[in-house]
């Protein structure tokens, strides 16, 4: 599982870094000692560095996960055994981009959300999240998703979300328009906030596993991925 945080602006990465966690859970019925060989099939800017339980220099030659002492087998029940980082300022990382721009209707200000999602991930369970700071905010056109305004405990804290269930080949590109009252600056549309998940991850790790004898056929397994960008883990500011 890697969790993503970044900070974007209009000049680019401000920060953004990606902390990922390898977690092995192994059934107690299961009786095949093994150990796990890794390869990052992602970007060669990871950093991965194994648990101190871990044979490191085992690891660091061969990429093969193992305990130190008599047994190297992956002990029953839940381990971590790895973890890595990615920090970068190199804009073809970013999953998805976001511009705001305003123009004044009468007596409201109109303001419009594009998104620009990349194809390095599909995105699902997105969710924007756009501070408005006033009473009410009147949707005029989402070109996909659902969008809605949330009064908040507060004016100071109304905002209006835009939910898309997922962003792939067919929505790359969309845009969502609405109304505030009275006259308000561009700035005070940010920072937009966004959350979601993605199946495929930026160290794109393949995963197999090595019985610590030739005689036996490997378990069976399923390798799970996952990148987060949780609530206010991803922002686009001024």
């Amino acid at each position: 599982m890697e969790g993503l945080k970044a900070t974007l602006d209009s000049k680019g990465i401000r920060n953004f870094r990606v902390n990922g966690i390898l977690q092995v859970e192994v059934d107690e019925l299961e009786n095949v000692k093994f150990k796990i060989k890794v390869e990052n099939r992602g970007s060669p800017a990871i950093d991965f560095d194994a648990k101190s339980s871990i044979d490191r220099g085992i690891f660091f030659k061969k990429s093969i996960l193992g305990f130190k002492g008599d047994d190297p087998s992956f002990p029953a029940g839940q381990t971590r055994p790895l973890h890595w980082s990615f920090k970068t300022k190199d804009e073809s990382n970013i999953p998805i981009k976001i511009n705001c721009g305003t123009s004044a209707v009468g007596e409201h200000t109109k303001v419009r959300i594009a998104y620009d999602a990349f194809e390095l991930f599909d995105l699902e369970n997105v969710q924007i999240s756009v501070p408005v700071k006033a009473e009410k905010a009147e949707i005029k056109k989402a070109s996909i998703g659902r969008a809605w305004y949330d009064p908040g405990e507060s004016i100071e804290h109304s905002k209006v979300h835009w939910s898309l269930l997922v962003i792939d080949d067919s929505n790359r590109y969309g845009s969502l328009e609405f109304l505030v009252p009275g006259a308000v600056d561009l700035s005070d549309f940010f920072p937009i906030s966004l959350k979601f998940t993605a199946t495929s991850t930026f160290s794109n790790l393949k995963v197999d596993i090595l019985p610590l004898r030739k005689t036996d056929d490997p378990p069976k397994f399923v390798h799970h991925k996952e990148l987060v960008a949780a609530k206010d883990d991803y922002l686009i500011v001024v």
